[in-house]
Formats: structure tokens, C-alpha cells, sequence
């Protein structure tokens, strides 16, 4: 059948630091640090840029994607103060690569994101979103978003026991549990980065922009 895609997608590229670090422990800090709207015809892991204590790699080309079922997540998005793109990460289970992280998923859904970010697994680092991307998601936004109508349930109608001598009504009760004290994600600070000799630190076409 005809009719709009559900989804649209775009090829943004990511920029990945090599840091230097103080400690004795740890030889370096890898990190996603930068978003390139399109697709650079660039090998994956070439060299962009070197300076004192750091290198930046070219780590690849991906698909940012968008759903329609989703906005209600970049409308959570779109109003931090700097919007961002979420880069998530793997740990390379190749010791020898000379790259030890590896980009998993980029995503401008703040939920998708908060569940990676919650599982401790991967790295998810924010990245300040580009202007072109800020306008590419707004326009899919303004163009699908539904906002949901809630609708009071009624209550159910009890019957209750037979008050007999001797024995009071009997009456079901849930186990109320008040706040989940879960980490949120927000516009600032990532999970952590990879850290090179260490563990884990802390925690289909479209419209293009």
C-alpha cells in the first residue's frame, strides 16, 4: 500500500578521540566527541586531526534515523537547552584492534538512549546536535506528532463478599511503590568512555536537512 514512510533516515558521520590521561593506570580515553551531517567518502578510523594529548579518528558513516512513533522522545529532545545526539558505544572484544571502541548506534531519541545509558553496557556520550540536524528533526516533528488525549478510565465495579458471622469481606490490594530512582539522561554528560588499559568510566531514505 501507498502512503507515507514510517521512518526516514539520514548518513551522519562520527569523529572519535584518542585522549591522553594523567593516571598510571589508564594509557588513553577513547570517546565519541563530534557528529558530521552527510556521508564523507573517508575510511573508517582515518586520522582527521592530532594535538597536544589527542587524536581525532574518523570512526565511520551511519544512519540517524527517525520514527514516527517516536517524536514524543525528540520533542524530549528538542527542548534541552542544547539539543544533542546520542552516540553509543561497544568496547571491541578484539584486544589487539587498534581501536578498542567500536559505534554501536546513533539516535536523537532521549529514551532510547536512557535505556542504554541505564544497562551500564555502553558507553553514551551527547553530542551537541548540528543546526541542519536541529531543523530536519523539528520539521519531522511538527509534521507527525500526535499528542496523546488521556482519557479517565472508569472505575470497576467491586462485588464485594457476603459479610457472613465471623468472617469479613475479603479485598485484593497492590503493593503501591512510590518513584523508581532511576538516572535520567539530559543534554550533558555521558555513561563514561572506554578507557585504553582500564574499564568502563562511571556508567531508508528521506529528507535530508
Amino acid at each position: 500500500m501507498g502512503g507515507e514512510p514510517r521512518s526516514i533516515s539520514i548518513s551522519v558521520g562520527v569523529v572519535v578521540a584518542c585522549e591522553e590521561t594523567a593516571s598510571q593506570w589508564i594509557d588513553a580515553l577513547w570517546r565519541p566527541v563530534g557528529i558530521v551531517v552527510g556521508a564523507p567518502e573517508i575510511a573508517p578510523w582515518t586520522e582527521l586531526k592530532r594535538g597536544p594529548g589527542f587524536v581525532h579518528y574518523f570512526a565511520g558513516t551511519f544512519a540517524l534515523e527517525l520514527h514516527r512513533r517516536e517524536t514524543e522522545a525528540y520533542l524530549v529532545n528538542l527542548a534541552n537547552e542544547e539539543p544533542v545526539v546520542y552516540v553509543v558505544a561497544r568496547e571491541v572484544e578484539d584486544e589487539a584492534s587498534a581501536h578498542p571502541i567500536e559505534v554501536h548506534l546513533v539516535t536523537v531519541n532521549a529514551f532510547e538512549a536512557q535505556d542504554y545509558l541505564d544497562s551500564g553496557e555502553e558507553i553514551v556520550e551527547p553530542i551537541p546536535m548540528p543546526e541542519p540536524l536541529i531543523a530536519w528533526v523539528r520539521r519531522f516533528v511538527d509534521k507527525h506528532h500526535v499528542e496523546e488525549t488521556f482519557v479517565k478510565r472508569k472505575r470497576d465495579k467491586v462485588k464485594l463478599e457476603t459479610l457472613q458471622f465471623g468472617k469479613e469481606p475479603i479485598f485484593a490490594r497492590g503493593n503501591g511503590v512510590g518513584g523508581d530512582g532511576q538516572r535520567r539522561i539530559g543534554s550533558g554528560g555521558g555513561s563514561g568512555a572506554r578507557r585504553a588499559g582500564g574499564s568502563d568510566d562511571g556508567g531508508q531514505g528521506g529528507d535530508e536537512p
